[in-house]
């Protein structure tokens, strides 16, 4: 029962996307309609209103996740299992992709998952997943400069979320299962661009 009522209070804490209501706030602006994704989340925002309120979306979206995550699974001294510590850790994740709120079409889940990591692993998984993302971008950066075809961001935070699985599963295997759950769940919530690029390679 603990382990349900967990999940659920991570989930509605993940379903509240404060990018969207930042910018409908203060600005009276759809992030929705930005991005070919069309999605509420901090990158619409970045791209509706610059930097400091996307940042500042993107900053509450990962603190809605580590602090959902970090009662449950540090505070409460809860004993989980690893298919349970999955469980908690993804619900807030979950959450933002599948926001009720928005009928079930959420954002990517990228800065609530970087808020999870840092979660579980007191800073130290944060900054690591963060260090993958960030050599993810470099690839992209790289591979786009030597065969000058554009390359989708997707691609740079899914290849470095699987450098940051295979970290985990050398260093820390009891935490393997939720970053493997959570590789799936990314994959799954960028599949609109795996899908365009497959489609422009087709054409």
């Amino acid at each position: 029962m603990h382990i349900i009522f967990a999940c659920l209070v991570g989930f509605l804490s993940g379903s509240i996307l404060w990018s969207y209501l930042l910018c409908k706030f203060f600005y009276d602006v759809d992030i929705c309609d930005y991005g070919l994704d069309r999605n509420p989340g901090a990158m619409n925002a970045f791209r509706a209103k610059g930097f400091w309120l996307g940042s500042s979306g993107g900053l509450l979206d990962a603190l809605k996740g580590f602090l959902s995550v970090h009662y449950f699974v540090c505070d409460a001294a809860l004993v989980l299992s690893p298919w349970q510590m999955g469980c908690v850790a993804m619900s807030p994740v979950l959450g933002h992709i599948f926001s009720p709120f928005f009928k079930g079409k959420g954002g990517k889940g990228v800065a609530t998952t970087v808020g999870v990591w840092f979660a579980l692993g007191f800073m130290h998984f944060g900054l690591v997943l963060g260090v993958f993302l960030c050599l993810g971008e470099l690839a992209k950066f790289f591979y786009f400069a030597l065969s000058s075809h554009m390359v989708d961001d997707a691609f740079a935070v899914v290849g470095g979320f699987f450098g940051f699985i295979i970290y985990l599963y050398l260093q820390w295997s009891e935490l393997f299962l939720a970053a493997l759950m959570n590789f799936f769940i990314i994959t799954y919530s960028h599949r609109k661009a795996f899908r365009r690029k497959r489609q422009l390679v087709e054409t």
